[in-house]
């Protein structure tokens, strides 16, 4: 991942100064390289050489160099630029010791399709050795993903020329220690990259059953990001190359302008999805889509024409375009009121950073260390966490909204009771329960008298009020286990499991005198009002729960008909 944000921001720095070299020509140098040097970079001590029309070989560097040609470089990391020509390198080894001493100088960068090494003593060729992706994994002589070259350096001064080609950025972390330190560095990105890998796997797959289980489409764009992403991460790092594809070199070749054109591509649509911007910028949607389908038109005919280098500037560019687009996009959903965008700003914003820090170090504007050479995996790596954790809380905020939904379902939205749906719902399984242990159970079936009246004098406003205040008594008057719901209209019921017949009436009869000596206060009107209601008790005849309403459905005919204001039981 380094590796790629190394190369994205290269790319583009290069591209801003309008040049192949973004460097300046000094005589400063830092003198040779000591054998005793910590393994860490040596950029300062090393002079470069551009080819210009030919190829140079390896006599031409030298008696260039001789000729005082070659220009120093200032800072840690060399940095070229893309799509330039190759480059040849020189630096000195200073051995004072009077034995050989074993070396290592390791090129960090696993994109380079050549690295010619060539070591001089005393004026001979003592050593030579290659490595890169126009060359077969097997045959590199240190199987490791970056260029590697070990060398026993004998007492003296060895001088060092190193040519390097490639159509991507000519970025080229040198590092020259002992192996022992070099293995140490080894071991610890080998962990680094296997949390990295962790991390991103986990919320793959957390996101990849999040989309299983509801079938949203964000969910399944984002997957796909990060699937892209990997594969990047793993073309970029050498980690491919080294453990997936060593036998193809055609393979390690587009591997890498294809995958990176691929994670725009899915970032894109994880964005569009993410920030709803096909609902609220409906053109913008539809030209962008065309802008993907021409790029991805013109990779495809690079691909069949061998134009490499031409494919590795469009896809830098196209992700270099991702990246703006994508943070301008947030910026006006958010401005639209969706608030999830927020979180794709910060994580966005977390990865501008991160790579600005990555890129300074790379370009020496700020000293060089590990955390800051790494800052923008770092901040990759929150990127992919915050935005799915904006994921997770869309998930939960539309369960929510899906519960709430239910239940709204289930209520009536003028007395918060039980409507008839959620009164079957709970019922139900009590009604079953008391078939299945012969338990007593009885309905009470409630209708508030000359309810019409009261709608036809006093409006309908008024009625509700009426309906309201009932229903708190009513609610206050219920058992715990009771189920109690509006039934329709001006008609409530109550469902007492385990309750005779005999306490079910003393029951309905306590609601009848509470409510007749109840005094409704609307906003006009102080009213009085009675109920009639129907009490019936299940019985060996009855099986289904309907059977028992409609029998108190009767006994509340038979109270509406005895002149109402009353308790009828069945």
């Amino acid at each position: 991942m380094r590796q790629y944000l190394i190369y994205t921001c290269s790319a583009l720095l290069c591209l801003l100064t309008n040049t192949g070299l973004c460097s300046e020509v000094t005589s400063h140098t830092d003198g040779p390289v000591s054998v005793h040097h910590s393994y860490d970079t040596i950029g300062k001590h090393i002079q470069y050489l551009p080819e210009t029309a030919e190829i140079l070989t390896l006599s031409d560097a030298r008696k260039a160099y001789t000729s005082d040609q070659f220009s120093q470089w200032e800072k840690p990391v060399l940095s070229l630029g893309i799509g330039v020509s190759p480059v040849w390198l020189h630096f000195t080894v200073d051995n004072d010791r009077s034995n050989s001493i074993h070396r290592r100088l390791v090129i960090q960068n696993s994109w380079l399709d050549l690295a010619q090494l060539y070591i001089i003593k005393d004026g001979e060729v003592s050593h030579r050795q290659e490595a890169g992706d126009e060359r077969l994994f097997a045959d590199r002589e240190v199987k490791h993903r970056f260029l590697v070259f070990d060398h026993e350096y004998t007492p003296g001064l060895s001088e060092v020329y190193i040519r390097v080609q490639t159509p991507d950025p000519m970025v080229l972390p040198i590092f020259f220690g002992d192996i022992d330190t070099a293995s140490a560095h080894d071991v610890f990105d080998g962990y680094s990259y296997g949390l990295l890998y962790g991390i991103l796997i986990a919320l793959l797959l957390y996101n990849l059953s999040l989309f299983i289980s509801i079938g949203q489409t964000r969910y399944i764009y984002y997957v796909l990001y990060l699937s892209m992403f990997l594969l990047m991460n793993i073309s970029y790092t050498g980690h491919g190359y080294a453990y997936i594809w060593p036998g193809s070199i055609w393979l390690q070749k587009w591997i890498n302008p294809i995958s990176i054109g691929m994670v725009a591509t899915t970032g894109i649509m994880f964005a569009f999805s993410f920030l709803n911007i096909r609902k609220l910028f409906p053109r913008l949607f539809f030209s962008t889509l065309v802008f993907c389908t021409l790029f991805w038109i013109a990779q495809i005919s690079f691909l069949f024409l061998n134009m490499q280098t031409q494919s590795v500037i469009s896809a830098v560019g196209f992700v270099m375009f991702f990246s703006v687009f994508t943070f301008y996009c947030a910026l006006i959903s958010f401005n639209m009121g969706h608030r999830d965008a927020l979180y794709y700003l910060v994580a966005t914003i977390a990865t501008l950073i991160g790579s600005a820090i990555t890129a300074s170090t790379i370009w020496g504007f700020i000293p060089f260390s590990v955390l800051t050479y790494r800052a923008a995996e770092i901040a990759v790596s929150i990127d992919a966490l915050l935005l799915s954790i904006a994921l997770a809380e869309q998930f939960r905020r539309a369960q929510e909204e899906k519960v709430e939904a239910q239940q709204l379902a289930r209520i009536d939205m003028l007395t918060s009771l039980n409507n008839r749906r959620a009164f079957n719902e709970v019922s139900f399984p009590l009604w079953h329960t008391a078939i299945r242990h012969e338990h007593e159970t009885c309905i009470i079936l409630l209708d508030l008298d000359e309810f019409k009246v009261i709608n036809d004098t006093y409006g309908h406003a008024t009625g509700d009020e009426v309906l309201k205040e009932i229903s708190g008594v009513l609610n206050t008057m219920t058992r715990e286990g009771d189920v109690l719901a509006r039934w329709g209209g001006e008609e409530f019921i109550i469902m007492l499991p385990q309750t005779s017949l005999y306490h079910a009436t003393q029951i309905a009869e306590r609601i009848r005198v509470t409510i007749s000596d109840l005094h409704i206060k609307t906003k006009l009107h102080e009213l009085k009002i009675t109920v009639s209601l129907g009490v019936a008790q299940k019985h060996s005849d009855i099986h289904e729960l309907d059977d028992l309403i409609k029998l108190a459905d009767k006994g509340l005919y038979q109270a509406k008909q005895s002149g109402r204001n009353t308790v009828c039981a069945n």
